[in-house]
């Protein structure tokens, strides 16, 4: 079984956070749509680190490596995890 690691977001995973987010299946929103909603890296970073929009994130191991030969992890946002 593959382990599954969560911790609370900090305001250094907003950048990683909203890649992840334009990168969904379904409803997905590129930097471009968030930024039109008032949404950037720096407001997701405030977001974080005052509480307002807190949340965890969690990481697999993949077994994949890239070509520098780094494990390639994946990251999730839960933002109902209150």
């Amino acid at each position: 079984m593959t382990a599954i690691t969560f911790r609370p977001a900090v305001p250094e995973d907003a950048a990683a956070c909203m890649t992840l987010r334009a990168l969904t299946r379904e409803n997905a929103f590129t930097e471009e749509d968030l930024r039109a909603l008032g949404i950037t890296v720096d407001s997701w970073s405030s977001g974080i680190r005052d509480g307002s929009g807190p949340g965890f994130v969690a990481w697999t191991s993949t077994g994949e490596h890239d070509e520098a030969g780094d494990e390639i992890l994946q990251l999730r946002v839960d933002r109902r995890a209150r």
